[in-house]
């Protein structure tokens, strides 16, 4: 199970989804390009100071006093997380 969790100052992406075999597992695939996606936008596109932290099979991000810009940025990662949360429930889930 993928868990992405919301809280204040705080955004972590955890887990596996274990939905297919490893490198073809498209779960875990359209979680990882949406969160990599996330990443290299705030870190591209924003002056906010966002503290990232990602390894195996996590993300976690950290932050304070987002730019209406980085917040639009992770208002749209909401939208493509919650898409897989509606069609993959036993492998995504959202904690708020």
């Amino acid at each position: 199970m993928i868990e992405v969790t919301v809280s204040t100052g705080r955004l972590s992406v955890a887990g596996h989804s274990d939905y297919g075999a490893k490198g073809k597992d498209i779960v875990c695939a359209g979680v990882s390009a949406i969160t990599y996606t996330l990443v290299r936008s705030l870190d591209s596109l924003c002056a906010d100071n966002v503290r990232i932290s990602e390894g195996d099979g996590i993300a976690i991000l950290e932050y304070e006093n987002l730019s209406e810009r980085a917040k639009l940025l992770i208002d749209s990662f909401f939208i493509g997380i919650s898409g897989l949360v509606e069609a993959y429930p036993e492998h995504v889930r959202l904690r708020l």
